[in-house]
């Protein structure tokens, strides 16, 4: 595809990024396709409560974005050592702007909706949906860190690996929960929100065995969990 080296390395460091950023998108498009076989109540609960949720889980991907940064520095410098203190640190501050991300999302959610829902049907099912979908939270802030490791490290083909399982995973759940097909439950709106959930639970799974297998831990010193200090995470933030 390109002649010069130099062209062909930015590209093969790229394309899994560019893939990777539709991720939601195919996600939202998967759930859409599904419900809308359903009804125009399950589509549009499902399209205003998975806005609700993407908006929150933009947080943790800015975030993500910032990690990749600080690591591509430290590569950069050869200071290998410093970051899996970056890492953790991340880890320390993204879980737990989850938990209280999920809070919100799950408790405060409900109430954000009655302000925009007219629909007492729509309103019913945005609330199931958004109330599973909140679990994700957790589980896509993992992986936003994570991916911004190794993007740092100029390792991107774990975008691409997991974005598509969940693009995988999420078509096979919603065929399972939605419609109720293999002997599973119907769930319509509830069963996309739990299929997306599960999808990007196994995409978690997938990046912390991913790193295990194909990182040197020692080298880059990731997992150690060393005490908190808030000046790993002053240049991030």
């Amino acid at each position: 595809m390109f002649k010069d080296p130099a062209y062909k390395h930015i590209w093969n460091i790229s394309y899994p990024i560019i893939l990777g950023g539709v991720a939601q998108t195919v996600i939202n498009i998967t759930d859409s396709a599904f419900l809308g076989r359903i009804s125009e109540v399950a589509l549009g609960a499902s399209a205003i409560a998975g806005l609700l949720y993407v908006t929150f889980m933009m947080l943790g991907y800015g975030f993500g974005v910032g990690v990749q940064i600080i690591i591509a520095r430290l590569n950069g410098e050869k200071k290998y050592h410093e970051m899996g203190n970056v890492l953790d640190h991340s880890l320390y501050f993204l879980l737990s702007l989850s938990v209280i991300l999920f809070g919100f999302i799950y408790w405060g959610g409900p109430y954000i909706l009655r302000h925009f829902v007219q629909s007492q049907g729509i309103l019913e099912a945005s609330v199931s949906f958004i109330q599973i979908r909140s679990f994700a939270i957790f589980f896509s802030s993992f992986v936003f860190v994570i991916r911004g490791f190794f993007t740092g490290i100029a390792q991107t083909k774990i975008v691409l690996y997991t974005t598509a399982i969940v693009a995988i995973l999420n078509v096979i759940f919603n065929y399972l929960f939605v419609f109720g097909n293999l002997g599973f439950p119907r769930m319509e709106v509830a069963g996309s929100a739990l299929a997306s959930t599960l999808a990007e639970l196994f995409a978690a799974i997938f990046a912390l065995i991913y790193t295990f297998k194909t990182v040197d831990l020692n080298k880059y010193q990731l997992f150690t969990f060393h005490k908190f200090n808030f000046a790993y995470l002053k240049d991030v933030l």
